[in-house]
């Protein structure tokens, strides 16, 4: 079944079972109208809108056309589902869950628009179907992960510039870098996994949080430990240009100081960047071991807080 040049309005529901339902020309679903794919196939070269609900919950997407949703995306992953080389941008508020995975093929894109959400709420992943062909997962608004308790694999190449918020299990990006160019990464109760490519990649913006991050880190932003204070821990190396920033409020790391855990080798550079907090005032003879690895280089710069008179920092770096 062809479309081209309509627009699907009023209060009920339009979905597709079977078959093959294709935009040729623009299509617009409007904001009281709930589009669900239970079935079939999506198809079509023309822009396909949606201002109300969108549901994919089987049935693979294909066409060059860009698929839009402004109104709710909800993305239910009971079964393996495909998408090839469209685009499908979410403007809204989108939840992912099921137990399935996405997979992306023939240069298709998932993008998270600005100002959009997406929660996964489960322990799947979105996938790579065929040959690498530009799939591209793309988030510029905020992905949360709020449910599962084991995995959720991003097994396509991934950009980040809004928000990563991990708040349950693991996040895992195993098969290439994980890219951040602005926005933030936060390890919130879960933990972030990046073993592909060259591992994690912050080269704007802040990774910040208490949790572990399997695989080595790039900081060309700024990292973060705690928050306010914690323990990060990179089980792989660390290498820094960008910004070290460390919150003191007490003598005991983690509980109330930001600590660095570094397994493999950190190689520093970049700035040093601390900041006291809870009216806390270093004493004579106080010391705070914010980074715990064996290190090399030094840092080309430090941020350090005013100390009452007779006082002074040492920065000392060492073989631990």
């Amino acid at each position: 079944h062809s479309l081209s040049g309509v627009d699907i309005v009023g209060s009920g529901r339009a979905e597709v079972t079977g078959g093959t339902v294709s935009s040729d020309g623009a299509v617009a679903i409007g904001p009281m109208t709930a589009l669900t794919l239970a079935g079939g196939t999506l198809a079509g070269s023309g822009p396909l809108t949606v201002d109300g609900a969108f549901a994919w919950n089987a049935g693979p997407i294909t066409g060059s056309g860009a698929l839009t949703v402004n109104g709710s995306l909800t993305l239910d992953s009971g079964s393996s589902k495909t998408m090839t080389t469209r685009t499908l941008l979410n403007n809204g508020a989108g939840v992912w869950k099921g137990g399935g995975v996405v997979n992306l093929a023939g240069g298709a894109v998932l993008r998270n628009g600005g100002g959009a959400t997406l929660d996964i709420q489960f322990d799947s992943g979105l996938g790579l179907s065929g040959m690498p062909l530009g799939q591209l997962f793309d988030n510029q608004g905020t992905l949360i992960k709020s449910g599962g308790a084991m995995t959720t694999a991003v097994d396509v190449p991934t950009t980040n510039s809004g928000v990563v918020d991990i708040r349950a299990g693991t996040l895992r990006f195993n098969q290439t870098t994980y890219l951040q160019t602005a926005g933030a990464t936060i390890l919130n109760g879960g933990n972030l996994s990046a073993l592909g490519g060259s591992g994690a990649s912050i080269q704007g913006g802040v990774i910040r949080g208490s949790g572990t991050i399997t695989g080595n880190l790039s900081n060309a932003g700024t990292l973060a430990p705690g928050l306010s204070p914690g323990r990060l821990v990179i089980t792989g190396n660390y290498s820094q240009t960008g910004v070290f920033a460390v919150e003191i409020g007490g003598l005991t790391a983690q509980a109330q100081f930001d600590q660095l855990r570094v397994n493999g080798s950190a190689t520093l550079g970049g700035v040093l960047d601390v900041d006291l907090i809870d009216g806390f005032v270093p004493a004579a003879g106080n010391s705070f071991l914010v980074l715990d690895g064996s290190t090399s280089g030094s840092f080309a710069g430090t941020s350090l807080p005013p100390l009452p008179p007779g006082l002074s920092w040492q920065v000392t770096i060492g073989s631990v």
